[in-house]
């Protein structure tokens, strides 16, 4: 197994530092002057150079997470915190994005035009995707259907979702969690 370090790729280092708006993630430094990509599940651990597992630190701050002074759970929370800023999702959002998940497991749902418009905010963010259908009920008639299904972003919200949620059962029920 190799330890030589690779560069993350030009496209997700501007991605990551663009969801942290080019400042510090950590929420009372904000510096921009100068900005690294940590990896919040390192490298040698089985982290990669994905979007969901990167965030944008000063130096200063980067060397305090490795020096201790910055907990993991602090990096999850802002993590997660940029990415709820970023989306505009809040807790109806994140449970509409986990029935979507559920649905895509147990087979298709049809929609009609108002979900449309009750996941809005979703599909402008890019979150989930939608498209039109024609159904034929069992009388022969027509009409339009909507099905909607999450985005490969919105996968990689629900993963960072969940390492967020994992890391506070752990902090309040113990490690063995």
């Amino acid at each position: 197994m190799s330890t030589e370090r690779k560069h993350t790729p030009l496209d997700v280092r501007i991605a990551v530092l663009t969801q942290a708006g080019y400042r510090c993630a950590v929420p009372t430094c904000r510096t921009i002057l100068a900005l690294d990509i940590h990896h919040i599940h390192e490298l040698h651990k089985g982290g990669g150079d994905t979007i969901d597992n990167l965030v944008a630190l000063c130096p200063t701050c980067h060397a305090l997470y490795h020096r201790g002074t910055i907990k993991q759970e602090s990096i999850f929370a802002w993590k997660m915190l940029l990415v709820s800023l970023n989306e505009v999702v809040g807790k109806r959002a994140l449970d509409d994005l986990i029935l979507l998940e559920k649905q895509a497991e147990s087979g298709d749902i049809e929609f009609s035009g108002d979900a449309l418009i009750h996941f809005g905010a979703l599909i402008a963010a890019n979150l989930i995707q939608y498209g039109q259908m024609t159904v034929t009920n069992g009388r022969g008639n027509e009409y339009r259907s909507y099905w909607v299904d999450l985005t490969d972003k919105g996968r990689e919200f629900l993963k960072c979702y969940r390492r967020a949620e994992l890391l506070e059962a752990q902090k309040l029920f113990g490690a063995g969690f």
